[in-house]
């Protein structure tokens, strides 16, 4: 049996499930909601409970006690798993937007399932043949592409752009989708960086990020395809790398850095083109929103906007019943004694005593956000009445 390396390291998460069956049947039809693992979907009445994440995690239980061995029959369960990562973001969720539980996608379930796809692998039970045939078109030196196809076909669609380079600081990564099977969707994009005067790096020797290989859990056979990608863009003196495969993307963005143990020497970003136009500000779009995106609509402002809401809101407070009772004990504070002390000494006292109530209730506010609803529950009870 396999040392289960990879799965041992993701127990908390696969032991803190509870079992609540969100990612499943959290069917909310209040917030537009309907389905959630579209494996079970997909399976429609022969979805029972292993098609779905709460019983995979049951499954991943029994393997790492031990009454579950690693097997074909499991990597042929484990890759039905399309990695979209929708039971991440249903796991714990309160469907209140102001409302947010500490555990609410504390639980990284792609991560968990790549793990045990990496056991599988080093245990010899995976890829699965179909898989495999993948991988070895990947490393194949004639090809470096999944598709099969020779890799000079890869650059067929860059052919007479006078915008692509050899060098540059602005690069692209063509990947392997695109270029075979997406070449005008690539040349209509390069044609409006010709138009903008943009010239684009190109290298005309990359191999396939290896996001299909990491996806089926053989990290092993990605790390030549890394080095190799990772070199030729900083040799051709690239600081701001983009890509339109998400695959790629998500690869070089966040798993070379892991791989690697470090940050990569260029930025990667995800090219995409808007056809909209940037919307202009609008004051009466800022105070028709509701109270939680009062304050996160003028954040996106800027911090100059968002200082300015904070501050009118605390000056509006000042005039609620609840702050009357406050009036005269901050004139006993700051009124005693007054003309015994300096002004210096008056102005000190009145900013440490401001200070210490912002100080006071930003914690406290803090603690209650960190507990989600349990506070505001709490508060209910009628013992806190009494």
């Amino acid at each position: 049996m396999s040392e289960l390396n990879h799965l041992r390291k993701e127990w908390e998460s696969i032991f803190s499930c509870m079992s609540c069956g969100d990612c499943g049947f959290a069917i909310r039809p209040a917030v537009g909601r309907y389905l959630t693992c579209p494996v079970k979907e997909a399976k429609g009445e022969e979805g029972f409970e292993i098609y779905f994440s709460r019983g995979r995690m049951n499954v991943l239980k029994s393997v790492l006690e031990g009454k579950l061995p690693l097997s074909k029959e499991l990597a042929e369960f484990v890759y039905q798993c399309t990695t979209c990562k929708n039971c991440t973001e249903v796991c714990h969720m309160t469907q209140n937007e102001n409302i947010i539980l500490p555990t609410s996608k504390w639980i990284d379930h792609v991560r968990v399932w790549e793990a045990l796809r990496k056991d599988l692998v080093e245990a010899g039970f995976a890829p699965l043949d179909r898989h495999a045939a993948l991988r070895d078109y990947m490393l194949d030196d004639e090809m470096k592409n999944p598709y099969g196809e020779s890799k000079e076909n890869k650059y067929i669609w860059a052919e007479g752009l006078s915008n692509i380079k050899a060098t540059g600081e602005i690069g692209f990564f063509a990947g392997c989708t695109m270029p075979l099977r997406q070449a005008d969707t690539l040349r209509n994009m390069m044609k409006i960086f010709e138009a903008a005067g943009k010239e684009i790096a190109l290298f005309k020797d990359d191999w396939c990020c290896g996001s299909i290989a990491l996806r089926l859990g053989d990290e092993q056979s990605v790390k030549d395809l890394m080095n190799h990608n990772v070199e030729n863009i900083k040799n051709m003196g690239v600081k701001t790398l983009f890509t339109a495969c998400a695959g790629c993307y998500r690869t070089i963005k966040k798993d070379y850095p892991e791989m690697m143990g470090e940050e990569l020497p260029f930025e990667v970003s995800f090219s995409y083109v808007s056809t909209e136009s940037p919307k202009s500000f609008e004051w009466s779009e800022l105070f028709s929103s509701g109270a939680g995106a009062f304050f996160e609509k003028s954040l996106e402002q800027g911090w100059g906007l968002a200082l300015l809401v904070v501050f009118l809101a605390g000056i509006l407070t000042s005039f609620t019943p609840c702050i009357f009772p406050m009036i005269p004990i901050t004139l006993a504070v700051l009124g005693a004694r007054s003309h015994t002390r300096s002004r210096g000494a008056q102005f000190l006292l009145s900013l440490f005593y401001v200070l210490g109530i912002a100080s006071t209730y930003s914690i406290m506010g803090l603690i209650a956000a960190s507990t989600g609803a349990l506070f505001g529950s709490l508060l209910g009870h009628p013992a806190f009445g009494i």
